[in-house]
Formats: structure tokens, sequence, C-alpha cells
């Protein structure tokens, strides 16, 4: 058997079907959160996978673009519990929901959020379109101090 350090939990996690992969997703991003939490972190994604560019062009190479979601960076315990705890019921209802477009956005187009209390170099650049829960969501294509 390999020791976990070794296992390729991301590797693992990319072969995963979109509706388990978007709601194991949610869990570990949102898990603490409301339902409109968990929502606003599916829309988030679903915004990105709506307009490819660097951070992807479906679902999976969204989710799985290195250093987007933390819940699955290299060496986090979110990353081994991803890979080796399939999504619940819940998570997996909000994840088809969303997939089949029957949740409303609740972060205003948000591609981007991050907690109240971290300060990522992009936080002050992008407009904030919404605070839900523990979590701060902006919208990248409108930049702050940029006229429209």
């Amino acid at each position: 058997m390999p020791e976990l350090d070794t296992l390729d939990f991301r590797g693992f996690l990319a072969g995963l079907p979109a509706i388990e992969l978007l709601a194991r997703t949610i869990r570990e991003e949102a898990g603490n959160q409301s339902l409109r939490g968990k929502v606003a972190v599916a829309h988030v994604i679903l915004n990105r996978v709506a307009r490819p560019s660097w951070w992807g062009r479906d679902l999976h190479s969204v989710i799985m673009m290195n250093y987007q979601f933390s819940c699955y960076n290299h060496g986090t315990k979110s990353l081994e519990r991803a890979a080796c705890t399939p999504a619940d019921r819940t998570h997996k209802l909000i994840a088809d929901m969303a997939l089949q477009g029957l949740t409303s956005d609740p972060t205003g187009g948000a591609d981007h959020y991050c907690r109240h209390d971290v300060d990522p170099m992009w936080r002050h650049a992008y407009r904030e379109t919404v605070a839900i829960g523990d979590h701060v969501f902006f919208d990248s294509r409108q930049r702050v101090g940029v006229a429209a």
C-alpha cells in the first residue's frame, strides 16, 4: 500500500463524474456555510465555466485548476477528505440543481470569492458583489477604479 502523501488525490478527483466533483467541492469549500452560501460557491464555479478563461474551460478544469479552490491545494487535509469521502445527499442535491439551472445565482455573477479574513492580491482589484456567511464574492469583469 502506498503512503498517503504519494497518492494522486487530485488525479482521482479529476476523474469523478461532474456532479460528484462539484458536490465534493461545495462540501469542502462551504460545508459549514448556509444553503445560500453553498449555492453561491456552486455558482462561482458555474460562472467560470460559462466564461472560459485561464481558470479552465469546463467544470473539471475549472475546479481542478491549481490554487483556485484551496480545498484542492496539495498537502491539505481537505484534499485527502475530498478524495476519500463521497459527497452526501445534501451536497449532491445542491450540485445537481445548480447543474440543471434550478438555482438562482446569489453572487451577482461572481467568479471569485474568499473568506472575510483572507486578503489575496486580487481582492482589491475586483468589485465585491455580495458577502454571504464567511465568504465575500467578486466579479473579475468589473475592476475597481477602472471606468466602464
